[in-house]
């Protein structure tokens, strides 16, 4: 039987990292990290054991919506968020 490699905060954090860099060069996947390429590109830097497939899974069910959980500074969390059009929370939008 297979296992699941889980996914880690350390993880996540480059994941997060990796659209930050990508949006702030004007990356077109970087506008669509809900698919493919954005983590064909991830998964080719070396930096994660995971595939393009299982990151834009994982990022499209448990981190698209949850950018508040993003181990990133408040400014780049912002940056992100305002390039994505993701809704944020109370919280962020008194920042």
């Amino acid at each position: 039987m297979a296992v699941r490699n889980t996914y880690t905060e350390r993880d996540e954090r480059l994941m997060w990292e990796h659209v930050f860099e990508r949006l702030q060069i004007g990356d077109e996947a970087a506008y669509k990290p809900k698919g493919l390429k954005l983590w064909e590109d991830f998964e080719a830097t070396g930096r994660t054991n995971k595939t393009a497939s299982s990151l834009a899974t994982h990022f499209r069910k448990a981190m698209y919506d949850h950018i508040e959980e993003a181990k990133l500074s408040m400014e780049q969390q912002l940056y992100i968020a305002n390039q994505l059009s993701l809704p944020l929370s109370k919280r962020q939008q008194k920042t």
